[in-house]
C-alpha cells in the first residue's frame, strides 16, 4: 500500500497472493477513482513468468513452494520484517531471486525457535546473519513517534541515531495531569505490587487511564496496551468488558495483547505494564521481562504518548552492567516518574 502511495503508477500491477480473508483493505484514490490490490488465491506462474512488464506481487516464502506460486521467479526480492525471519525460511525466497534487498531491524524482535537443538548461528534472523558495516544503510528517521518518544526510544537503543521527523510533542490532548497530558509524552507510573505475571493493581490502573482517556474524547481504536504476559493481557481484557465506562463498541477497538504481537502496528497512546514485582521473581525472569528488543518494540509503537507501569521500586534493583538500557531509562531527561502512594 505505501508502494502505490509513492508510485500510484503500480496500480493495476500490484498482486497479494493468498486467502480471501487476507485481502488487503488499502484502497488508493488516483483521477478521482478508487483502486484496491487484487488478492489472488492462485497465480497463473507460466502466464506471469512470460510477462516483460513489471509485476509487484505481495506474497510469503511458503507460497513458492506450494501450487499458490510454484515455479515464480524473481528479478527483485524484498523481505520485509527481516529482522524476524529465519535463515532457512528468507533461503526460500532468495534462491529464486536475481536481487535480494532486505529491510528490518536487529535491535527488534527476532525469530521465534522454539528447538534447543538448532544451531546457536541458526536462531539469528537472516538480517543479522547478513548485516555488516559495508552492506547496511541505516534508515534513520521515524515518521511514527513524536519527537521526545523518538528521542527516549534512540536514546536506550539506538545510541542516539535514530530522529524524528515530527517536531516536537502531539496536542490532541493537553491538560494539567502529566500522566494523560500529550506535552509529557513519556511517564513512568509507579505501582506497588508484588504481582509475577498477573498484576491486578496494574489492570485495575489502567483501566481507569483508559475509561478517562475516553471522557477526554480520544478514540478507542487509538489506544493500546501491551504486556509481557498473556495472563495479564487476558485480565486487562475482562476488566474492560465488566467496565460500565466503555461501550462494546469501544472494547472490541482498544488492542490489549502481548508485546511480540504488536510488532509493526502503533497507536496514538501505549500503555505497557511490566506486570512483574516480586523481587526473587524479577531477578529469576529479567532477560525476558527485560529483553531490550522487546521493550524496544513496546515503547516504539507509541505515537504521542507513552505510559509504562511497574513496580519502580524493584526495577531500580537490577544489576545496571547487565540491564544498561533499564539504567537510562530510569536516568532520562525525557521519562518522568509519577510514584503516587
Amino acid at each position: 500500500g505505501q508502494v502505490l502511495k509513492l508510485y500510484p503508477g503500480m496500480l493495476g500491477s500490484t498482486i497479494k497472493v493468498g486467502q480471501p480473508y487476507n485481502a488487503p483493505d488499502i484502497v488508493i484514490s488516483k483521477n478521482g477513482e478508487e483502486f484496491k490490490i487484487d488478492n489472488i488465491q492462485r497465480l497463473n506462474v507460466e502466464y506471469i513468468n512470460s510477462l516483460e512488464q513489471p509485476l509487484l506481487i505481495g506474497l510469503t516464502p511458503h507460497s513458492l513452494y506450494s501450487s499458490r506460486a510454484n515455479g515464480l521467479k524473481c528479478d527483485t526480492l524484498v523481505i520485509d520484517e527481516a529482522g524476524q525471519m529465519s535463515i532457512p525460511l528468507a533461503l526460500m525466497g532468495m534462491v529464486r531471486a536475481e536481487k535480494v534487498i532486505l529491510a528490518g531491524d536487529h535491535k527488534q524482535l527476532s525469530p521465534i525457535i522454539v528447538s534447543d537443538k538448532v544451531n546457536e548461528q541458526m536462531k539469528k534472523s537472516v538480517f543479522q546473519a547478513l548485516l555488516t558495516e559495508d552492506n547496511c544503510t541505516m534508515l534513520d528517521v521515524s515518521f511514527r513517534m513524536c519527537e521526545p518518544i523518538c528521542d527516549f526510544v534512540s536514546e536506550l537503543f539506538y545510541d542516539g541515531k535514530v530522529k524524528a521527523m515530527k517536531e516536537g510533542c502531539g496536542n490532541r490532548i493537553l491538560c494539567d495531569n502529566p500522566l494523560f497530558d500529550f506535552h509529557h509524552p513519556v511517564v513512568l507510573h509507579h505501582i506497588d505490587d508484588e504481582g509475577e505475571q498477573v498484576s491486578p493493581k496494574e489492570a485495575d490502573f489502567i483501566v481507569d487511564v483508559i475509561i478517562s482517556y475516553l471522557n477526554m474524547g480520544l478514540n478507542a481504536d487509538e489506544i493500546g496496551v501491551l504486556s509481557p504476559f498473556r495472563a495479564q493481557a487476558a485480565l486487562i481484557r475482562r476488566l474492560l468488558r465488566k467496565s460500565d465506562g466503555i461501550t462494546e463498541n469501544d472494547r472490541q477497538k482498544i488492542a490489549v495483547d502481548t508485546i511480540d504481537k504488536m510488532q509493526g502496528q502503533e497507536r496514538e497512546v501505549i500503555i505497557v505494564t511490566l506486570v512483574a514485582g516480586k523481587r526473587g521473581y524479577i531477578q529469576e525472569m529479567a532477560d525476558f521481562l527485560y529483553n531490550p528488543n522487546k521493550l524496544n518494540v513496546a515503547f516504539s509503537r507509541a505515537k504521542s504518548k507513552l505510559i509504562i507501569v511497574c513496580n519502580v521500586t524493584e526495577l531500580r534493583l537490577l544489576n545496571s552492567v547487565e540491564y544498561p538500557h533499564i539504567q537510562r531509562m530510569l536516568n532520562s531527561k525525557r521519562l518522568m516518574i509519577i510514584d503516587k502512594k
